[in-house]
């Protein structure tokens, strides 16, 4: 018994709009994934922001943290720094794609072992479910050799304002990171940020996969009773397409924002530094209960780009050979 496809199927001639050349069809999953996430990127920024200002300084809930922004720093202060993020993030998206894509084959045998007894989709989900954490899991761990740097550059940018009034780019946050710590300043929180990214990407593709599954065997009528058909009509159902990427999303950050809250922090404690003021301590924080500050607007954030992103891709999937 195989395991459903890298999370989206391929498209046929008859379906195919756009044909890419020998040459790039080996990149296909990288650069449709690239596409997908400029959009998905760029909408989800504004609540990105709020959600890094609700981690690192305090603001109880996302009206309160949206005010304070755009009172002190107008509307384009919910975009600051978003010039490299949208090209760095939809790179680490595409990334997350590209190398779930190419290990899921070799993780395909993983099994939960579900006997010629249970539901079709019971036994798909069985193969599936281990495939997928693998992959993702090591997708993530890729991934977040390659955002760690970015991310804090941005979370720079983002919070700048907020510890000493000054409005700073993203060169500028990268030349001062290094000033003060050298290169491997950039990996501040990495330890965090190795956690959230594996577990996160782990989650995020096994959710995905497994919800889509579920709903299409309710909405495709033909695929409750054959195997290979709910394998083949994998990705049928837009409209469990939508929902599975928004809810995988939603799950994803509800389990990873803790460590996601921890690595903001520790970054902030350099921002800190740099910019000679006092900081908040993790353990502080833990003791406060407010760990999971933020979370609504990551939540938000992610069920919107998640469906955004997924949609886009898996349409792009179905119209370019």
């Amino acid at each position: 018994m195989s395991s459903p496809p890298p999370i989206a199927s391929n498209s046929t001639e008859h379906s195919a709009l756009i044909k890419l050349s020998p040459f790039l069809q080996p990149w296909k999953p990288t650069l449709l994934a690239y596409t997908a996430s400029l959009g998905s990127v760029a909408g989800g920024y504004p609540l990105d922001s709020i959600k890094s200002r609700m981690q690192t300084h305090g603001f109880k809930n996302i009206t309160g943290a949206f005010l304070n922004t755009v009172k002190n720093e107008g509307l384009r202060g919910l975009f600051r720094g978003i010039s490299s993020p949208i090209f760095t993030i939809a790179i680490s998206r595409s990334l997350n794609v590209s190398v779930f894509s190419m290990v899921k084959p070799y993780t395909s045998k993983l099994s939960l072992g579900s006997g010629d007894n249970f539901n079709p989709v019971l036994r798909v989900l069985g193969n599936n479910l281990p495939s997928s954490f693998v992959s993702g899991y090591c997708a993530g761990f890729i991934t977040s050799l390659w955002a760690c740097p970015f991310e804090f550059v941005k979370l720079f940018s983002q919070i700048s304002f907020l510890e000493n009034k000054s409005k700073i780019g993203n060169l500028e946050a990268l030349r001062q990171i290094i000033n003060k710590n050298g290169i491997m300043g950039l990996y501040t929180g990495y330890k965090f940020q190795f956690l959230r990214d594996t577990f996160g990407a782990a989650i995020y593709f096994t959710s995905y996969e497994s919800i889509k599954l579920i709903l299409n065997s309710f909405l495709t009528k033909e695929q409750k009773h054959e195997t290979n058909s709910i394998i083949d009509n994998f990705s049928n159902s837009w409209i469990s397409i939508a929902l599975s990427g928004g809810l995988s999303g939603a799950l994803c950050w509800i389990a990873i924002f803790p460590f996601d809250t921890l690595k903001s922090l520790e970054q902030k404690s350099l921002i800190s530094t740099i910019v000679n003021k006092d900081y908040k301590t993790i353990d502080t924080l833990f003791l406060r209960g407010n760990i999971y500050r933020g979370v609504s607007a990551s939540i938000l954030r992610s069920f919107f780009t998640s469906t955004l992103f997924f949609s886009t891709y898996e349409y792009l999937m179905k119209v370019v050979a």
